[in-house]
């Protein structure tokens, strides 16, 4: 005669039928990934070498172009360099201003060697 739960032996192991309910669902989740990918595959069939080698460098391309354009307008931007990028030092400019930095150091540099400011 079945349980309450509908098994047809009563189980004490309460346990025991938690992970085997566990694994089943485990087991139709990873059914259902399975046909995921499956049919993801047969949507998005892989490139050729010719198509997959225009496809990197039209990326490439786009990334370089893309790239110029960010430095184009860093260097617009920036009142640190003049407009090839270079700061007063002829080093090319990171478009940050280090002086408060400097600043700080050098005098925690003072103080500590005792100096006068």
């Amino acid at each position: 005669m079945p349980d309450r739960y509908g098994d047809p032996e009563p189980v004490v192991d309460f346990e025991s039928r938690r992970s085997a309910r566990d694994a089943i669902a485990k087991a139709a989740e990873a059914d259902e990934q399975r046909k995921r990918l499956a049919e993801s595959r047969t949507v998005h069939a892989p490139l050729d070498t010719h198509q997959a080698d225009a496809a990197r460098q039209h990326r490439h391309a786009v990334t370089e172009r893309a790239e110029t354009h960010r430095n184009a307008l860093r260097i617009a931007n920036c009142g640190l360099c003049d407009d090839d990028g270079y700061n007063a030092a002829r080093r090319v400019c990171d478009h940050v201003d280090h002086a408060p930095v400097y600043k700080r150091g050098m005098a925690a540099v003072r103080e500590a060697m005792g100096w006068d400011a």
